[in-house]
């Protein structure tokens, strides 16, 4: 894949202090608009930002992070996660979400079971939507995808 069409790398954005909205589009033609304040409030030890903070967001790293002159930043696969695979409002994953993060990972239901220390079954069951993703296993795999997980990948 060029780095081009890379999904996590950004070709633009733009703020909004009323909404505290980041509009976003992807190097892939994608578009996404994300409600800053489930970041603040999936990280509760950041200060949020003021209004005039906020407008200051950059595109950094050709494209591979948003930074404010305040030195806070985000990597665009996290905002990518936020604004695409997790229902933030309701603090849940769905099944197509929790398809895709096993994909990302390239976990199959018996690694993603000993990753998430459950049983092959449920993890079959998270996937088919049979069973709603717990916000616990949701945790779960956010601390997996920041490398916060002591299981290895068998």
């Amino acid at each position: 894949m060029s780095q081009e069409s890379y999904p996590y790398r950004l070709k633009s954005i733009e703020t909004d202090p009323d909404t505290y909205t980041l509009s976003m589009i992807w190097m892939d033609g994608k578009t996404d608009t994300l409600d800053y304040r489930i970041i603040d409030r999936a990280f509760p030890a950041s200060k949020p930002f003021s209004p005039d903070e906020f407008i200051q967001a950059k595109i950094t790293h050709h494209g591979w992070a948003i930074e404010w002159p305040n030195g806070r930043g985000i990597s665009t696969d996290t905002l990518q996660d936020y604004a695409r695979r997790i229902l933030p409002e309701k603090g849940v994953m769905t099944a197509e979400h929790f398809a895709h993060w096993m994909g990302k990972h390239d976990l199959s239901l018996a690694r993603a079971a000993n990753r998430l220390g459950v049983s092959r079954r449920t993890v079959a069951n998270y996937k088919s939507g049979e069973a709603k993703v717990p916000k616990a296993i949701w945790l779960a795999t956010l601390a997996i995808d920041a490398g916060l997980d002591e299981k290895e990948a068998a």
